[in-house]
C-alpha cells in the first residue's frame, strides 16, 4: 500500500482546506454581524423609548405643579409662568412625535 500523496494532492488539499476554513470564517463573520446589528438596533430604540418616557415625566412634574394665585385659589404654574407654559407646550409636541416609542396606555393619555 502506497501513501504517497504527491506534490499535487498536497497542494489540492492545501487549497481546499484553505478555501473551506474561508468560506467558515464568511460564514461566522456575517452570522455575528447580523447579531451585532441586531444588538444596535435594539439599544437605539431602547434609549428612543427612555427618551420618550424622560419627556412624557417632566411634562407630568410640571402639569402636577401647583400654586395659589392673586385671589388665594390653586393653580396650575402651567398658567401663571410663560416659560413652563412653552416647556410643557413643547413637551406636548414632543410626545406626540415620540408616540411611537410609548405604550398603548401612555398614548392613549390626553395631551399625548
Amino acid at each position: 500500500m502506497n501513501s504517497d500523496i504527491g506534490i499535487t494532492g498536497i497542494l489540492a488539499l492545501l487549497i481546499s482546506s484553505s478555501v473551506l476554513a474561508a468560506l467558515v470564517s464568511i460564514g461566522g463573520n456575517h452570522l455575528l454581524a447580523q447579531l451585532q446589528f441586531k444588538r444596535d438596533y435594539f439599544k437605539q430604540v431602547i434609549a428612543k423609548r427612555l427618551n420618550a418616557y424622560q419627556q412624557v415625566d417632566e411634562l407630568i412634574g410640571i402639569l402636577r405643579g401647583t400654586t395659589y394665585d392673586d385671589s388665594g385659589r390653586v393653580v396650575h404654574m402651567l398658567f401663571l409662568n410663560r416659560i413652563v407654559h412653552d416647556r410643557a407646550t413643547l413637551l406636548i409636541a414632543v410626545g406626540v412625535g415620540l408616540g411611537l416609542y410609548l405604550s398603548e396606555e401612555v398614548r392613549g393619555t390626553p395631551f399625548i
